[in-house]
This record gives structure tokens, sequence and C-alpha cells, in this order.
């Protein structure tokens, strides 16, 4: 689906979300740094709440703070 649909941040956002919900999670800097690379600048915005919200959501809350902070600043 990603190769595919790699411009689309939707797409992207529901990849993150399927590799958030995995037990052997993979290295999430590097996925979000591909997905940042292929989608335009003026989508890096959403995928990083979006991310940000993910991994406040999926229990790891210091991490999504801090993204959420890096937004900011």
């Amino acid at each position: 689906m990603i190769k595919k649909f790699k411009h689309s941040s939707k797409c992207w956002i529901e990849y993150i979300k399927h590799m958030l919900n995995q037990e052997d999670k993979p290295d999430m800097k590097a996925l979000l740094s591909r997905c940042l690379q292929s989608v335009k600048k003026r989508k890096h915005m959403e995928i990083l709440s979006a991310y940000a919200r993910l991994e406040f959501q999926s229990g790891d809350a210091e991490k999504g703070r801090t993204t959420f902070e890096a937004i900011v600043n």
C-alpha cells in the first residue's frame, strides 16, 4: 500500500498506526524519517501531530509529549 500511495499522508498515518500496534515495534524514528521524505512539506505537520497522538495513545506518553513539544518549538 505504501509503495503505491507513498505521497499520501493518510496511508502513512494508517501504516504508523499499524506498526505501533505490533508487539515487535520497528525503529519508528527511521519510519517517520522515510515518511517525511516521501510526502510534501505541507503535510509534515499533519503527520507529526498524528504520530505524537498515536504514541501518546499507545501507552508511551513521554514520547508523544516530546514529539508535541518538538512541533511547537
